[in-house]
């Protein structure tokens, strides 16, 4: 549960749901419970023989879950452009509540790996993961 929780620290996810810490949490749990792709996502950051891939494909999944993508969507990319889209054609554009690129998505995953196997005891060499 602890990967959970620092990828809820992300500044776009909490602008996004713009709720109390603690109601943000429960949101965050309740689809956490309710989603398998989720909880497989999340699994990977505690396996320490991940590769940098895999901890990049959990993190895109774990972020279009948490922005609300349909189910299909693969691309973290093309969601945030559907997004932003969407989004100017209201009167007062939200533009921080957009989802992150995948490059930024992909280094916040590196990071939330290597503090997760810190975590469990095992040291990881920080350069390898951003």
């Amino acid at each position: 549960m602890n990967t959970f929780y620092l990828f809820t620290l992300s500044r776009a996810v909490i602008k996004l749901l713009r709720h109390s810490g603690r109601v943000r949490k429960i949101i965050f749990c309740r689809l956490y419970l309710m989603s398998p792709d989720l909880k497989e996502a999340a699994a990977v950051f505690s396996d320490p023989s991940a590769s940098q891939e895999d901890v990049h494909k959990a993190g895109i999944t774990c972020f279009l879950k948490w922005y609300g993508a349909p189910t299909k969507e693969t691309s973290l990319n093309a969601y945030r452009y559907q997004t932003f889209v969407k989004s100017v054609t209201n009167v007062k554009p939200d533009i921080s509540s957009l989802p992150p690129t995948e490059g930024a998505a992909r280094q916040h995953s590196y990071r939330t790996y290597h503090q997760v196997q810190q975590w469990l005891g095992n040291n990881l060499p920080p350069q390898d993961w951003g």
